[in-house]
């Protein structure tokens, strides 16, 4: 028997601004590439360099909400953590916009710390783990989101 399996892990660090009042996202990437989604016209921008181009978000894919959706199923409560620990609760959510969801949230406010994403699209299963550190809870300036004008019109 003979088993092939390609392995592809990607590391990226980045800054992410999440405004779920207003829909909107950004990631900026140490690359110095950022992206800003904006799911109220379901636009997406990649910034490159001076580079820059507008895509359609994905059908059907729609912001996460900031806590855990209605639908999900509760794991468990596990502590994270050694000195300083803290309780942690985990959650299934089944199919998605995103594929399947594990989240993993602090226990007294919900702040994300892991979340793990899965996906089966043509027969081609992805798994990708993110972990959130160094969450700052603030009041973002609309300028966050705003992408160049010639890139915006385009």
């Amino acid at each position: 028997m003979y088993i092939l399996m390609y392995f592809f892990i990607p590391q990226v660090s980045m800054k992410l601004y999440y405004d779920y009042d207003n829909f909107m996202m950004k990631m900026e990437r140490l690359d110095g590439t950022i992206i800003v989604q904006d799911f109220n016209h379901k636009k997406q921008y990649t910034l490159s360099g001076k580079a820059c181009s507008k895509n359609d978000l994905p059908n059907g894919l729609n912001m996460q909400p900031p806590c855990i959706q209605s639908n999900a199923t509760y794991r468990g409560r596990n502590t994270i953590g050694d000195d300083v620990a803290y309780d942690v609760d985990t959650w299934f959510i089944e199919s998605s916009s995103w594929g399947n969801l594990t989240v993993s949230v602090m226990a007294h406010d919900c702040t994300l710390v892991v979340q793990g994403i899965s996906t089966n699209a043509n027969n081609v299963v992805s798994q990708t783990t993110i972990f959130y550190h160094n969450v700052q809870y603030t009041t973002l300036e609309a300028t966050v989101f705003q992408v160049p004008q010639n890139c915006s019109e385009s």
